[in-house]
């Protein structure tokens, strides 16, 4: 696929690889001359030349990692799945001579046929990763994943049957999924077009530098004598750094990753009219209330955070508040009703979207408690889009008031979250209620 006629010239393939080395050279020249045989229309895509004595200087690695480095985000999504691919290696590397020594096992198709579990692990890692990625690219699994296959390698020298390594391992490559899938993802997102094919190139030479340098470094240890347990203990602290390093970056993604994949296990959600919301600019989000759950439920397949608007004695929780303040909530009590209306209509003003649930209060029964009007304060404040929504499937929850609907225990329960068509001009309390109350009976009928 980097063979992109438009994009992708002589000279962009030549700088897949950097000077590592005679061999490397004589490498990168058979690419060179398999190049000149490309078809007229792509080497007139670009004027540019190679030349050898620059490409031998390094000038165009440093060029490359120029490049590279611009866009933050893409260099530390490159580092990540480098330091993640070193610690891969080096696993895979020491498992042979741990099992022959540690566990007793010499026979090679066995001890082979084990690692190559890791492989089938990462197909069905990256196809679960790919499937909660529905909506966004889902870097919260990065973290998640940082964290499964850390624990992973500290665990394996403490198992001493091939059996359950062969679990491991299979576990391995399915987290592996779960961090491959998004960076590379966010890499060709963020990278221009133009850039695409230099920047994926010195992402392969960034990971084959870590990948070479953590061999020579399991080489040496080898050569010492050192035993393969040491080797996955400290491969366990570098994924430890990496974990660390995720979850600097994704902190809030990692979280609502988590919530994602611990809903799916209880719940089924299905979302209708997301292509109602816009995708940039201030959105007030006004939604009927049926459980503790709500405001999880509108962010899931979201990018964008919502700021939701929070009664203050729960806000002021010592517990909560330090996670409620990362989540940019808006504190709502009587005394204060006028300072949050006016935070709320100035968030919206910059561009966010604001959360409210107009009943103020989890509904009782099955019916819409009133709605109240404090959001048309916040509208005639800001020129913001409103959106309506409904939550139809909540009710009889474990979370919900209203008990009539029981809990399942083995089936997963459908909720079904309804975005409707968006509002440009100002609506009264009364108006929204209509609207919901005609998408409450439209989810009832079906």
């Amino acid at each position: 696929s980097l063979y992109n006629e438009e994009l992708v010239t002589k000279e962009m393939i030549l700088q897949a690889i950097a000077p590592l080395g005679w061999l490397l050279v004589f490498g990168s020249l058979i690419e060179f001359f398999m190049a000149l045989k490309l078809p007229n229309t792509q080497k007139e895509a670009s004027s540019r030349q190679f030349h050898l004595k620059r490409y031998l200087q390094g000038a165009y690695l440093f060029k490359n990692m120029k490049t590279v480095t611009r866009k933050k985000e893409i260099f530390d999504a490159i580092i990540a799945l480098s330091l993640f691919w070193s610690i891969s290696q080096v696993v895979l590397a020491v498992f042979g001579e741990y099992a022959k020594n540690t566990l007793g096992v010499t026979n090679t198709i066995f001890v082979q046929g084990v690692m190559a579990l890791a492989a089938i692990g990462i197909v069905f890692g990256s196809i679960a990763a790919a499937k909660l990625s529905k909506y966004y690219i889902n870097l919260g699994l990065s973290g998640i994943g940082a964290v499964a296959i850390t624990l992973i390698v500290f665990v394996v020298p403490n198992v001493h049957s091939m059996m359950a390594i062969a679990v491991l391992f299979v576990a391995f490559g399915f987290f592996a999924g779960f961090i491959l899938e998004p960076l590379n993802s966010q890499i060709q997102n963020l990278a221009p077009n133009v850039h695409l094919g230099t920047i994926l190139a010195a992402n392969n030479f960034v990971q084959n530098i870590f990948m070479f340098s953590f061999l020579i470094l399991t080489t040496l240890f080898a050569y010492f004598g050192m035993d393969a347990e040491i080797l996955f203990y400290c491969m366990g602290l570098l994924g430890l750094y990496l974990t660390v390093l995720l979850f600097k970056h994704y902190l809030v993604a990692i979280f609502w990753s988590f919530v994602d994949l611990v809903f799916s296990l209880r719940y089924r959600i299905v979302y209708h009219g997301l292509e109602n919301l816009p995708k940039d600019g201030g959105v007030l989000l006004l939604s009927n209330h049926v459980s503790w759950l709500d405001w999880a439920l509108l962010q899931l397949p979201l990018q964008r955070p919502i700021n939701y608007l929070m009664d203050k004695e729960i806000y002021l929780n010592r517990l909560l508040n330090p996670i409620l303040k990362k989540g940019e909530v808006i504190p709502l009590s009587p005394k204060g009703f006028k300072d949050a209306m006016k935070e709320a209509s100035n968030r919206l003003k910059n561009g966010k979207i604001v959360g409210l649930f107009p009943e103020g209060k989890i509904a009782q029964t099955s019916r819409l408690n009133h709605f109240n009007k404090g959001f048309e304060l916040i509208q005639n404040q800001s020129e913001c889009t409103i959106v309506p929504v409904f939550i139809h499937g909540m009710a009889g929850s474990w979370f919900a008031k209203y008990k009539k609907q029981k809990q399942k225990w083995l089936l997963q329960r459908k909720v079904d979250v309804c975005f409707a068509e968006p509002i440009t001009s100002n609506i009264t309390a009364e108006e929204l209620q209509k609207i919901i109350q005609k998408m409450k009976e439209r989810c009832e009928a079906q």
